[in-house]
């Protein structure tokens, strides 16, 4: 699972170079396991985690190998092990804003992303009360922090569709689409494929298709323009803002035409190529 592999490899270590000093024992001893774990050589990478966190137990890098057993005991299938390592991050005083290292990250986040993995873990064992005691600590008292716009977004769209996974899962699907509706359409800051697929999956169970079908174009007859860049439309009660970006994305093959649009027959364009909407218009 690609989130998996991201995650793991967010921890490397990441000092020293700069400041022309000695590599310390503990580092490379972390960087070993963090070799394994890029090659997804989990049991080696579990083994050498584990050995570091007993040889080195008072390391800076202590919180990192930590969270690294998890998501390594995660791609092992061993959830239940993972779950006592995320749960003793969550319990630790290890700091949420301790430098990532990286330039794609300011923060460390273990809180943050350990609830995450909790919440995740939760919804496979179909055990939702739980889930929601996790996403409530990730989205609520352990909350994501970036420098980035659009990782920011990406945040909230996660927390969506965690949300709209929970409500579907409770039979609300009413719910799950007031969740993912402001996610409607790309802003170009973040995907929302994620949100499109569970958005869909939501209106299925509360709606026919011929429902959805009257729905989308009753929507589409409420089009306002507001500007060159913007328009919105009302769907299902709420006004929704629409942006042109889907149409320029490099790899739309209607790109050339697309940039021959304007005013009401670009929004149109955007309506009739939209993922979900172009199905049962």
């Amino acid at each position: 699972m690609k989130k998996l592999l991201i995650l793991i490899t967010l921890f490397s270590s990441f000092l020293t170079s700069s400041q022309e000093m000695e590599t310390a024992e503990d580092e490379i001893s972390f960087e070993k396991a963090v070799t394994h774990a890029y090659r997804e050589e989990n049991e080696k990478a579990l083994e050498s985690f584990t050995s570091f966190l007993n040889q080195y137990p008072d390391s800076f890098l202590k919180p990192r190998a930590k969270f690294n057993i998890g998501i390594v005991l995660r791609k092992l299938g061993r959830n239940d092990e993972a779950i006592l390592i995320f749960s003793e991050i969550l319990n630790s005083d290890y700091n949420e804003k301790e430098s990532y290292g990286g330039i794609m990250e300011q923060y460390a986040l273990y809180k943050n992303r350990s609830a995450k993995e909790l919440a995740e873990i939760y919804f496979e064992k179909k055990e939702y009360k739980k889930a929601s005691d996790y996403i409530y600590l990730f989205d609520k008292k352990y909350k994501y922090l970036h420098f980035c716009g659009n990782e920011m977004r990406a945040d909230d769209i996660y927390i969506a569709t965690s949300y709209a996974k929970l409500f579907l899962a409770q039979n609300k699907p009413e719910k799950a689409i007031s969740k993912l509706l402001p996610y409607l359409f790309d802003d170009g800051l973040a995907s929302n494929s994620k949100a499109l697929d569970i958005l869909e999956e939501s209106l299925k169970m509360k709606y026919s298709t011929e429902e959805i079908k009257a729905l989308v174009n009753t929507a589409v007859k409420t089009l306002k323009i507001k500007n060159e860049d913007e328009a919105k439309i009302t769907f299902l009660g709420k006004k929704i803002t629409l942006f042109d970006y889907q149409l320029y994305n490099p790899r739309n093959p209607n790109l050339n035409a697309n940039l021959e649009l304007s005013g009401r027959e670009k929004f149109e364009a955007v309506l009739a190529s939209h993922p979900l909407f172009s199905k049962y218009l």
